[in-house]
């Protein structure tokens, strides 16, 4: 038996960290990684398993549910198991097509040819079914489909990893965390593409096969782009254009926050606005911070603490803030 697992997609989830026209596109990107998550089921997969929190809320965008419901129904007879988690908990009002089985408040097993899908949903923000949980029936290959947190004490079903490896499941198939995670036979995909930094890096979704009590998965990326914090060293560097042309050269397109790092010379400072600015072009958006010291040199020179102790006190808030920036960049001569 050959499945696809994901979870914690957040379909109608907002997009942080962007300005509204591309968090508006980031929306649709993630919509379109879930549609790329369908055709690879449809291509490779015997039925697609979702363990929890599909949506952002029990009550998604109709815009929002009729993608999905769309998504289901190109997937023909291929079967979609789902269990509801925190977020997306149990609403009787939401119509998927006949494909999908929505498993309810309490625990059930469902059949698909040789396979047990054994599961429960979500009907509240919290939820605990830990000390409930079936064992499974040992002469069959079998699926473990729950939303739940497996590292900390939560509210949010709190379970034990060994316990629930012990259970006989063939494969434990988890939601709720947003990074990719195997144990055993248990896993969690990870959501399926970042909708913030928060959900820095690689997201995708396991694909796995089942036969015989055998258990053989393998993480598949499904980002469309990653959001990544990255740290630059600009020690070497003379200008805030080769600053720029150099951090365009080190990284693929991306969603960016930068630190730049290091001791400049006392010759020059980044130009933090021209820098994002001729960046813009390459990445689909990137921020920049100056996280540099000062130079000794600098630093210790008889100017810089009279100028320094000037403006502290003659200057408050950000008016001394822009004083001792824009003074600190005429010392060092910093051209773009």
């Amino acid at each position: 038996m050959r499945f696809v697992h994901t979870a914690d997609n957040h379909l109608d989830a907002p997009v942080s960290s962007l300005p509204p026209a591309k968090a508006a596109m980031r929306r649709h990107m993630r919509l379109q990684s879930f549609s790329k998550i369908i055709d690879y089921t449809i291509q490779n997969a015997d039925m697609l398993l979702i363990s929890g929190d599909l949506f952002h809320t029990p009550n998604p965008p109709k815009s929002v549910f009729s993608f999905c419901v769309k998504e289901f129904e190109r997937l023909g007879d291929i079967p979609v198991f789902i269990v509801l988690g925190n977020h997306d908990y149990l609403n009787p009002n939401l119509n998927f097509p006949g494909n999908v089985h929505v498993f309810g408040s309490e625990f059930e097993t469902a059949s698909y040819k040789n396979c047990l899908i054994t599961g429960v949903s979500f009907t509240s923000p919290s939820a605990s079914f830990a000390n409930t949980i079936p064992s499974a029936k040992n002469d069959s290959d079998s699926i473990l489909l729950l939303h739940g947190d497996i590292f900390t004490q939560s509210d949010y079903n709190s379970m034990n990893k060994d316990t629930l490896a012990s259970l006989g499941y063939t494969y434990v198939a988890l939601g709720h965390i947003h990074e990719f995670y195997k144990y055993k036979t248990i896993a969690y995909p990870g959501c399926h593409d970042g909708s913030g930094f928060d959900e820095a890096g690689e997201k995708g979704f396991i694909y796995g096969t089942i036969s015989e009590g055998k258990l053989s998965t393998e993480f598949i990326s499904s980002s469309s782009l990653l959001y990544r914090k990255e740290s630059f060293d600009v020690s070497d560097f003379s200008s805030s254009m080769a600053v720029a042309d150099a951090i365009m050269e080190k990284f693929p397109d991306g969603i960016y926050k930068f630190s730049l790092t290091g001791v400049p010379s006392e010759l020059f400072t980044p130009n933090i606005e021209a820098i994002e600015s001729y960046i813009s072009h390459k990445f689909f958006h990137a921020t920049v911070t100056d996280e540099t010291g000062i130079s000794a040199n600098l630093s210790d020179s008889m100017l810089y603490k009279l100028f320094c102790e000037y403006v502290n006190e003659n200057a408050k808030g950000d008016i001394a803030l822009l004083s001792l920036r824009y003074g600190t960049n005429a010392m060092k001569g910093d051209e773009m």
